[in-house]
């Protein structure tokens, strides 16, 4: 049976590794502790141990640079190669739960129309991959992603996180608008200036629902010098949009949740608004999750 000394050892030879392979890469020990987002001190002390624990010194030191020795080139052959088996064992390991468990996938709901085609499709075409998909608000999406309720979500990206650990492409582009009324004055019409609904009431969506079109909405009124006058708020688009139909008040919306929309309201693009990006983010992806990150691409690219 292993001692309590050889059971620390195998706990912690891969930092000591990590450790050695940034010192060897950056051939300083400051630079090489802030690439793993630890103390130098840490970094210098890992070194220490590594070499005692091998019997061997890995690197020559002065006051202006860190080299390795004979031996220090050696194990870094051996130390990359270790690692590399590492990263592809647990890339086996996933790609082999991939077909058991599936991808948890959260989309916005007001984005729900716009891609229910596509999962639809790719179920179709890989009954390999199963898909837990289920809709969420804006911060719902934020919340399971950073608590890892969730492997890959799908919002607006002025929205999403930017922690470090976390990975983002964009998928396509977003306009704002306004909704009005079919039989409204402005419904006829092409793009409209926001300053020219400054008379007109809003009824608009709760700031959870549209956190981002809110915020700018409200800062485009203020430097037109103007506040909207706002006589309704739900959490329920149709309601808003139900609203809009009987002429309680115009809305802002970003162009995705058209979808929504009756023959009795129309969605006019809003002059001067800047495009809101929906992008994927995630943590992790096995091969279940990269294969339909990039049937995402594709599908928002037609």
């Amino acid at each position: 049976m292993a001692s309590y000394e050889e059971k620390a050892v195998i706990a912690i030879t891969k930092e000591w590794i990590a450790c050695f392979c940034a010192v060897a890469e950056k051939r300083n020990f400051t630079a090489a502790a802030e690439s793993l987002y630890i103390a130098e001190s840490t970094a210098s002390k890992r070194i220490v141990q590594l070499e005692k624990y091998l019997g061997v010194k890995l690197f020559e030191r002065n006051k202006r640079s860190v080299r390795l020795t004979a031996a220090g080139q050696v194990f870094l052959s051996e130390c990359q190669a270790y690692l590399q088996y590492g990263d592809d064992l647990l890339r086996r390991v996933r790609e082999a739960a991939d077909r058991a468990v599936p991808l948890r996938i959260a989309v916005l709901a007001a984005l729900a129309h716009h891609y229910a085609p596509f999962f639809y499709t790719f179920c179709q075409q890989h009954p390999e991959y199963p898909l837990d998909i289920r809709m969420a608000t804006q911060r719902e999406l934020l919340l399971q992603l950073q608590n890892g309720r969730t492997d890959l979500i799908i919002g607006l990206q002025e929205e999403l996180p930017t922690d470090r650990d976390i990975q983002m492409t964009a998928l396509h582009q977003e306009s704002e608008g306004i909704l009005v009324p079919a039989d409204d004055a402005f419904a006829q019409q092409g793009p409209v200036h926001l300053e020219a609904l400054k008379e007109y009431p809003f009824v608009l969506l709760q700031q959870e629902e549209a956190p981002h079109t809110l915020g700018r909405f409200y800062r485009h009124c203020h430097q037109l010098g103007f506040h909207p006058r706002v006589v309704g708020t739900s959490a329920n688009i149709m309601e808003v949009v139900f609203w809009v139909e009987i002429h309680k008040g115009l809305s802002v919306l970003p162009r995705h949740m058209i979808d929504f929309i009756t023959t009795s309201a129309r969605f006019l693009p809003l002059s001067g608004s800047v495009p809101l990006v929906v992008s994927a983010a995630w943590k992790e992806l096995g091969r279940s999750g990269r294969c339909v990150l990039e049937a995402l691409k594709r599908y928002d690219a037609t």
